[in-house]
């Protein structure tokens, strides 16, 4: 920011100027640059914290994928216990699948099954 910038004058109370204070001290800020920070995160969450982003995106990745998976498990009629083994086989590796392969066709094959 520049002293070109606009500026604003804002009422607030005591005790709100008080908390942006401490915040801005806490975050080794200047008061005017806390309360810009401030404005620009929540008018956009992920100018907020550049860790925070990161974390609402993987939030937002595992949403989607629960979606999706449900999604697919009413499409193909599913009860929710094939859901969860599909998507705990379609979560391991290659080599984990053919070693769980070989203990159920081991394990279907043993005359004590």
């Amino acid at each position: 920011m520049t002293k070109r910038d606009p500026m604003i004058h804002v009422r607030i109370s005591e005790e709100l100027k008080g908390i942006l204070e401490r915040e801005a001290r806490e975050s080794g800020r200047s008061l005017n640059a806390e309360v810009v920070h401030r404005i620009e995160s929540s008018l956009n969450p992920l100018l907020a914290e550049p860790g925070k982003a990161e974390i609402d995106i993987n939030k937002a990745l595992i949403l989607a994928k629960a979606i999706l998976a449900e999604d697919e498990r009413r499409r193909l009629g599913y009860d929710e216990n094939e859901a969860q083994m599909i998507a705990l086989w379609r979560d391991l590796s290659p080599r984990n699948k053919e070693l769980l392969l070989s203990l159920f066709t081991s394990s279907l094959l043993s005359p004590d099954s």
